[in-house]
């Protein structure tokens, strides 16, 4: 046997040992279980959310910031964009702002814009140009402030309106905590 030859056998039993050692030690290393911690799966509901609400103060001169807790809302912006305006409507209701009544409305996300469709029956409420300000605050500041939109564009009973009572509605209205 030639010297090249014996080399080769030496270098390749080498080799054998040295993938039979590692393949050993890849084996050994395979039965231990390593924990795989997985993430929990997103649900369509979020626990409970905190927002500003905007409501004017008992005079009836300014708007002011509220915080409520809303439970188990849905993850869906709009969704929960609807659960904000229906508590709002709410509060609004229970501070005698607006007429205890059902008052439907329709609001969705296009870009950063929202669109509210309300009913006229709730700017009607307001007995001065500067309430009926204030509603349309209520809605615009809370809404804004709820979900990182730009504006509010307000529809009524489904149309763009110039106005109801007082206030020309055929503009964008925009965040505006100093009403």
């Amino acid at each position: 046997m030639s010297i090249t030859s014996r080399i080769l056998i030496v270098c390749l039993t080498i080799l054998a040992i040295t993938f039979g050692v590692k393949s050993k030690n890849l084996n050994e290393l395979s039965k231990t279980v390593t924990p795989i911690v997985a993430t929990k799966k997103e649900n369509s509901k979020i626990d409970s959310i905190s927002i500003n609400i905007y409501v004017p103060n008992k005079e009836n001169t300014a708007l002011v910031s509220k915080q409520i807790n809303l439970k188990e809302t849905e993850q869906n912006k709009t969704a929960q964009l609807k659960l904000i305006t229906t508590n709002l409507i709410k509060i609004l209701n229970e501070q005698k702002i607006l007429k205890e009544d059902n008052y439907p409305f329709e609001i969705y996300l296009k870009d950063k814009d929202i669109y509210l469709d309300l009913d006229s029956k709730i700017l009607l409420c307001a007995k001065t140009p500067q309430e009926e300000l204030l509603i349309i605050y209520s809605f615009v500041n809370t809404l804004i402030s709820a979900e990182e939109a730009d504006k509010v564009i307000i529809l009524i009973n489904g149309d763009e309106k110039d106005k109801v009572n007082f206030v020309n509605l055929s503009k964008f209205y925009k965040l505006n905590t100093n009403i």
